[in-house]
């Protein structure tokens, strides 16, 4: 029995070393460089299933601040990022369409601009700016690129920021 107890004990503590390898990420990809500014990727109409990103990933300190602002539809303004990793900032809109997204180089960072793939529409958008952490690819996918959240932060709340975005 002792045998036995051993060897399950082996095979699960093996199933965990295995499974928390597989969440590293490379450093073979290449990082995003300099502030949160530069073209959207991925498409304009794409949507992320929650059921197909990863859990969250938690570090001690991260910043998203995005204010509400007006524009002229095809630029998000970003006031702040924090992130010890290269990631992206990716903007949503209500339905939770990828509207656009810019990588940001690990760091700290103030100010910078977020090019969506299409110009909204005359009038006010509630949208939701996210603040992922790169997979290693150094390409954004918002089904393999994690969600980050404060180390401390209790509830578990992705880093995130809703604000309003008035076109016109």
């Amino acid at each position: 029995m002792a045998k036995r107890h051993t060897a399950l004990t082996l095979v699960a503590t093996t199933g965990l070393v295995a499974a928390a390898l597989a969440g590293c990420t490379s450093s073979s990809g290449a990082p995003a460089t300099g502030p949160a500014t530069g073209p959207a990727t991925g498409p304009a109409s794409g949507t992320a299933s929650a059921a197909a990103q990863p859990s969250p990933v938690a570090y001690p300190h991260v910043e998203l601040d995005i204010d509400d602002q007006r524009g002229d539809g095809t630029h998000v303004l970003i006031e702040d990022t924090d992130l010890p990793v290269a990631g992206y900032v990716a903007v949503y809109g209500q339905a939770g369409n990828l509207l656009g997204s810019v990588p940001v180089a690990a760091g700290t960072h103030r100010g910078g601009t977020i090019t969506l793939g299409a110009a909204l529409d005359k009038g006010a958008h509630p949208l939701r700016a996210v603040l992922m952490a790169d997979d290693g690819d150094g390409k954004f996918d918002p089904a393999r690129d994690t969600t980050v959240r404060e180390l401390d932060d209790r509830d578990g709340d992705v880093e995130d920021e809703d604000f309003l975005y008035t076109a016109g």
